[in-house]
């Protein structure tokens, strides 16, 4: 069963003011799209003032503790051009109190492999069954240092039998400079992410395999 790639994103952790990024304020400061160029903005319904504005593949959507970018498809240059848009939006607001960045890499197993099964699994599984009580869902995370930052990497086996595997590249800090270094790194995650799958027993995530 291939490992698909699904919800790639970074998440800029601030107190955004929607003042400036309003849908055209993003054509303007992160898209960097002259006036006049068609953008799509989506509107909740059930949640008022949400909006998300898209433009080639990235999605954006402020709010008042947080600036997303998504890729509308999980790839490397999704990825590396939502780095570049989150960038952009820490040089073009630096009075931004911003504290931490993230960039998420993310993977969807449609039966979860039997070696992560065996990677999940722990004696309180067998407590617990053995009790009589059923197990739905599990999981595996760990936090691993990774220079001034963190990895959070979390497996998980889901109600419906499938399985997530997710990688957190997280940098907690205050200093515009030191965020904007730390999504410069995107392509290193990457290739992170791709070494710690293999270590997780996903070789080639990136590429069609087998469980």
């Amino acid at each position: 069963m291939p490992a698909e790639p699904v919800e790639w994103n970074i998440v800029v952790v601030g107190a955004w003011n929607r003042a400036i990024l309003t849908p055209d304020g993003i054509r303007r400061l992160l898209f960097q799209i002259p006036d006049g160029t068609p953008i799509e903005v989506l509107f909740a319904i059930d949640k008022p003032g949400v909006y998300r504005v898209s433009n080639d593949g990235l999605i954006v959507e402020p709010s008042s503790g947080r600036l997303l970018i998504d890729a509308a498809q999980a790839t490397e240059d999704s990825l590396l051009r939502a780095a570049t848009v989150c960038t952009r939006a820490i040089q073009a607001l630096p009075a931004t109190p911003i504290t931490a960045v993230g960039v998420n890499i993310r993977y969807r197993f449609g039966e979860i492999p039997n070696h992560m099964i065996d990677l999940i699994s722990a004696p309180a599984d067998t407590a617990l069954s053995d009790a009589g009580f059923q197990i739905v869902e599990s999981s595996l995370s760990r936090t691993v240092p990774q220079d001034s930052g963190v990895v959070n990497m979390k497996v998980s086996k889901l109600r419906d039998g499938s399985a997530k595997m997710e990688f957190n590249f997280h940098l907690g800090s205050t200093n515009p400079d030191d965020l904007i270094a730390w999504l410069a790194r995107t392509p290193d995650f990457l290739q992170l992410s791709d070494r710690l799958s293999g270590v997780l027993g996903v070789q080639n995530v990136r590429q069609p395999i087998n469980a």
